[in-house]
């Protein structure tokens, strides 16, 4: 479940890769172009053949992998490349080319993620004011959908619940407890601190839908499929409040940090308590 708990880098690599082939005629269209009868006349040739049709697929696909904003050329490429592989001089050494890469990307990178924050501060400030919606001292905005009854649970216990979890800026959809057909129990503290301040808001019957601006999420990081500087929207149902949870010591902890974390979501549950019809 990731409410429990990309710097991408990018290799341009031709790889030798061993080939066996049980024809040594291969023959007909490639990519709409009709070989010459004898083009492949011998193994020797076919195994040429493939060699470069897979270096050249995987050269391919690594060039996709590029950033759009690099408008690769390919006539310069390709004479980059056949300079290399001529082992001719090249106007830019392998250590600058691997620098010049390196830097281009990581600009790029840090680009795309001044956008992505800047998108997600918008949509939060457009979220907030829509008609319905609460906001927590913590940025944690709420729709209540449904309510519930009864008390209100602590930070120290376990719940069952449903879920969804949808990224706010396209709607795609991460989680789904509904559609496994099978409720998720867990203790509040395994949660993200966000998700346990929410439930802790309902009641059991109780049906919200939550809306985690990045910095109560996963931040600058993301997670899996969830990108950096993600807003995420999580509609939670509260089936059950259970027992108390007791949890196991993690030394990896900063135990200052999480102390004032849960000290400060233990006093919101203390005014659900209080405040049952919140």
């Amino acid at each position: 479940m990731r409410i429990l708990h990309k710097t991408s880098h990018f290799f341009l690599s031709l790889g030798i890769m061993a080939v066996t082939l049980a024809s040594c005629s291969v023959l007909g269209k490639v990519s709409g172009e009709t070989l010459p009868e004898g083009f492949l006349a011998n193994k020797q040739d076919s195994v040429s053949y493939a060699l470069g049709v897979l270096n050249g697929e995987s050269f391919r696909q690594s060039l996709a992998n590029m950033p759009k904003s690099a408008s690769i050329n390919r006539d310069k490429m390709m004479r980059g490349f056949r300079n290399a592989y001529d082992n001719a001089a090249t106007l830019i050494s392998k250590e600058d080319a691997e620098k010049l890469l390196s830097e281009f990307l990581q600009e790029d990178e840090q680009k795309r993620r001044q956008r992505a924050r800047s998108v997600a501060d918008s949509l939060i400030d457009v979220h907030k004011n829509m008609p319905g919606v609460q906001t927590t001292e913590s940025g944690l905005q709420y729709v209540i959908l449904k309510k519930g009854s009864g008390k209100a649970p602590t930070l120290q216990q376990t719940v069952t619940i449903h879920y969804r979890g949808l990224l706010a800026s396209s709607g795609k959809e991460f989680e789904n407890s509904y559609k496994r057909k099978q409720p998720f129990k867990t203790p509040l503290l395994a949660v993200l601190p966000a998700v346990a301040e929410g439930i802790m808001l309902m009641q059991p019957g109780a049906k919200y839908q939550f809306f985690l601006p990045y910095h109560l999420a996963y931040q600058e990081n993301g997670a899996g499929d969830i990108p950096p500087y993600a807003n995420l929207i999580m509609e939670i149902e509260l089936l059950e409040v259970g027992e108390r949870a007791e949890m196991p010591v993690d030394k990896s902890r900063d135990d200052n940090k999480d102390e004032k974390k849960e000290k400060s979501l233990e006093e919101v549950g203390q005014k659900n308590q209080s405040n049952p019809n919140t």
